[in-house]
């Protein structure tokens, strides 16, 4: 399911996948991509593959593109605005999902 969730330096842009029970989640889990500057993006098959599994297992799964890949807004950030994205993500999942283990 996408989402366009608030970042630091613009819009994230994300993808959130369900459990596939019909049980509440028995988790919340922001998976991050590998690096932005070597071809990184919440579609890399190890972030997909990895996504669904968790799903599989009970778990509600956020990825996301960093800032400045895909449609999220911003630029590289180097590091310390990656870490920023990443927070944005969790502070979205912890509203989103309050109570579910993160």
């Amino acid at each position: 399911m996408p989402v366009t969730i608030p970042g630091p330096a613009g819009p994230l842009e994300t993808l959130i996948d369900l459990p596939s029970t019909d049980a509440p989640p028995r988790a919340a889990v922001v998976f991050c991509h590998p690096h932005p500057q070597h071809g990184g993006t919440m579609h890399t098959k190890a972030v997909y593959q990895g996504a669904k599994a968790l799903a599989r297992t009970g778990c509600v799964v956020l990825r996301f593109n960093f800032r400045g890949v895909g449609a999220s807004g911003g630029e590289f950030g180097g590091g310390p605005g990656e870490q920023d994205d990443f927070r944005a993500a969790v502070d979205y999942m912890t509203a989103e999902y309050p109570g579910i283990p993160l």
